[in-house]
């Protein structure tokens, strides 16, 4: 189970990373990752395309509400689906990440730690110049079982 401190350390060095500039074609010297619990992504649509105006390198959501065939019918221009979890046996949930078309990525399989409600996770690894870096968006429903959820991450992390 991740401690305190260590926990404390993780998230210093997640806000350290993002302060370095990582330069990419679409913005002169900065790399921008946002996240939104969405609710239901069909409902949102135009949301999400306002987003695509921005200059995001990366889009993760969490209670995408969608199977994995609707997710995999989305299309936001200039992205890409690059990770996802889907709910089959319960409604809404799901996580996913979207990642600029431009970017180098590999998908991570997160599916042996994700179950539903207690713990939903995808992940990918970024190749941006001589950088390699992981992002990961996870989810736990407020009836989802918060020490499966707390040994799961750690697991996954580590």
């Amino acid at each position: 189970m991740l401690v305190e401190p260590q926990l404390i350390t993780f998230i210093r060095t997640v806000i350290s990373l993002t302060k370095k500039p990582i330069l990419n074609k679409h913005t002169e010297n900065t790399f921008t990752v946002f996240h939104q619990n969405i609710c239901g992504l069909l409902k949102k649509e135009k949301l999400l395309n306002s987003l695509t105006r921005n200059s995001l390198q990366i889009i993760l959501i969490t209670e995408h509400h969608l199977i994995d065939e609707e997710l995999e019918g989305i299309t936001l221009h200039p992205y890409t689906l690059g990770a996802k979890f889907c709910r089959q046996m319960h409604k809404c949930g799901g996580v996913c990440i979207f990642i600029q078309d431009n970017i180098h990525y590999t998908n991570i399989n997160m599916d042996r730690y994700s179950n539903e409600k207690d713990i939903e996770i995808c992940a990918v690894k970024l190749h941006i110049l001589s950088r390699t870096i992981v992002i990961i968006t996870v989810y736990r429903s407020p009836t989802g079982n918060i020490a499966y959820f707390r040994d799961n991450l750690e697991t996954a992390l580590n």
